[in-house]
Formats: C-alpha cells, structure tokens, sequence
C-alpha cells in the first residue's frame, strides 16, 4: 500500500455520516427531499405492526 495513512483517513470519512440536530442521517428521502435519519435499531414490519400503527395515527390525529 502507497499511503497508509492516507487510506485511513479515507475509509475513516466513509463511516462518519452527517447529523442533523443530534440524529444521523442517512441521506435525503425520496423525491420529496425530507432528510432521512439512520435509526439506532432494525425496522421491520409485519401486517400486526402496520395495524397497530395505522390504528396509532388514527388516535393521534
């Protein structure tokens, strides 16, 4: 390897991702342009947690 240390500090950067108030954020989201923030946890969702969710907002509105 030429540059070590040059290498280092190149993947280093690669794994820092931007925040925004605090939250890292993935990237921006769909064409809408909304930042999307990288949750701390998997997120994945079954018909039960799309219910419960979609019940959720209709309480919260």
């Amino acid at each position: 390897m030429r540059d070590r240390a040059a290498f280092l500090e190149r993947c280093a950067r690669m794994y820092q991702t931007p925040s925004l108030a605090g939250f890292p954020m993935v990237g921006l989201g769909g064409s809408c342009g909304k930042p999307t923030f990288l949750l701390p946890f998997a997120v994945r969702f079954d018909l039960d947690k799309v219910l419960a969710l979609e019940a959720w907002f209709r309480r919260a509105k």
